[in-house]
């Protein structure tokens, strides 16, 4: 059964027919003119977070990178986590200066697994403007993302920071016990973080990046230079999960 509620934005006057099951589930419904046009703000968010590059906010683009998607026709911004990692969010949102709300979610597979996640979504055209132009996130860039054009090497780090924060993983392999971390994305990436890391440590170029999916690739390294090169960036201004970043020693 359809329910007809009211579009979110407060100065639209406009209904919008939904599904309960929607609208028990998402706090703010928009009207087609507003999700796609762009509404006037309901919250506020620092629009200019991202107009002067430093290592914090090159961090979190490469956080939106990974675990980000930009949706509604180019004017919305998506992130969600796993419900451990609520803190990434909080961070996130006290940096960006966002009033936006974060929202627990759910999706459920076919196989009838469900996963539960945070979820938060914010608008800025600034914003999205600059993680296009800056760094090469647009809308439908999980198969097409290509590396980020930055100056400096602790901007460059610090964007594989946000990677291995977003889509990567920091771990001791029971065999080895060697401290090992991957970076999942594009072959491009993948190739970018591979040049990245030998500029410290020499690394086989015809290892270390592995095939996992039609377009997606993993940049992995498990060998005696991790640790210090993981350490170089913690030497770094930015944020670091712990859940990942604490088992580096």
């Amino acid at each position: 059964m359809m329910y007809t509620v009211s579009c979110s934005t407060e100065s639209c006057t406009n209904t919008v027919s939904k599904y309960k099951s929607h609208i028990i589930r998402y706090k703010n419904i928009f009207c087609k003119d507003c999700a796609t046009v762009g509404a006037p703000k309901k919250y506020s968010i620092n629009d200019n977070y991202f107009s002067t590059l430093n290592t914090q906010n090159c961090q979190w683009a490469g956080y939106i990178a990974a675990d980000g998607c930009i949706t509604n026709n180019g004017t919305v911004v998506k992130l969600g986590c796993k419900t451990d990692d609520l803190e990434i969010l909080e961070a996130l949102k006290s940096d960006i200066q966002a009033t936006n709300p974060i929202s627990k979610g759910h999706t459920t597979l076919s196989n009838g697994k469900t996963y539960y996640s945070w979820n938060m979504v914010f608008r800025s055209e600034s914003i999205i403007n600059d993680l296009n132009n800056k760094f090469g996130i647009c809308q439908r860039k999980s198969l097409t993302l290509q590396p980020p054009k930055l100056k400096g090497i602790d901007q460059n780090l610090a964007f594989m920071v946000g990677l291995i924060n977003g889509d990567g993983s920091i771990y001791r392999p029971a065999r080895s016990g060697i401290l090992s971390f991957n970076v999942t994305g594009t072959l491009e990436i993948c190739n970018w973080c591979r040049v990245l890391y030998s500029q410290f440590y020499t690394l086989d170029s015809t290892k270390h990046i592995y095939k996992n999916g039609d377009k997606v690739f993993s940049f992995t390294v498990s060998n005696l230079t991790v640790n210090p090169f993981l350490k170089i960036l913690l030497s770094l201004d930015c944020y670091f999960l712990p859940r990942k970043w604490d088992k580096v020693l």
